[in-house]
């Protein structure tokens, strides 16, 4: 039973992750394409779009979520086991990987030109 609730918990984080990648793509990628700038191509710039933007979403999440929970397996499990806030301090780490990795995202991607 034990690991089926620790099952559930990554889960909710995974959630937690793919919405913090969806926000930075969100910001990376600016607004959906609207009809005055592709006119009749629209649909065909709105699915290129959101294609590009799952596709993102699941790798930057991907990324954050595993991160995260190795560290959580190996490190945060221990420290926190009776700390009322782990909730908190769990979710504030999660959310310092999701920066590191949206640094390191724009750095590859802008900088060094890689991506």
């Amino acid at each position: 039973m034990q690991i089926f609730r620790t099952i559930f918990s990554y889960f909710k984080w995974i959630a937690v992750a793919m919405l913090l990648s969806l926000a930075y793509i969100r910001l990376l990628l600016g607004p959906s394409p609207d009809k005055e700038t592709f006119g009749d191509f629209n649909i065909f710039a709105a699915m290129l779009y959101y294609y590009g933007m799952g596709y993102l979403v699941l790798a930057v999440g991907g990324s954050i979520a595993l991160i995260y929970i190795l560290f959580d397996h190996f490190y945060l499990k221990n420290k926190l086991k009776d700390n009322p806030k782990k909730t908190k301090i769990r979710f504030l780490f999660i959310l310092v990987i999701a920066v590191v990795v949206a640094i390191i995202h724009y750095v590859l991607e802008k900088v060094v030109d890689i991506i």
